[in-house]
């Protein structure tokens, strides 16, 4: 019996995705833990970074923009 062949995929970080993590984090935006400073910079859109873009985009405040779903994360 052989074991299923699976493949791995790999997340690459994207620098123009990093610049607008940046913007959003300097406007107060919560981008969650991640990324090397902790402040959810990391170039990668995951569900901290594609709710505050939404939130921006609905010209949401920082403080009150929601928070991904604990599912979503």
């Amino acid at each position: 019996m052989r074991a299923r062949e699976f493949t791995l995929l790999e997340v690459v970080s994207d620098p123009e995705v990093a610049k607008t993590q940046q913007k959003l984090v300097g406007l107060g935006y919560d981008l969650g833990p991640y990324g090397p400073k902790g402040d959810g910079v990391d170039g990668i859109v995951g569900p901290y970074t594609q709710a505050a873009i939404d939130a921006y985009e609905k010209g949401i405040s920082p403080k009150d923009a929601p928070k991904p779903k604990q599912a979503d994360v």
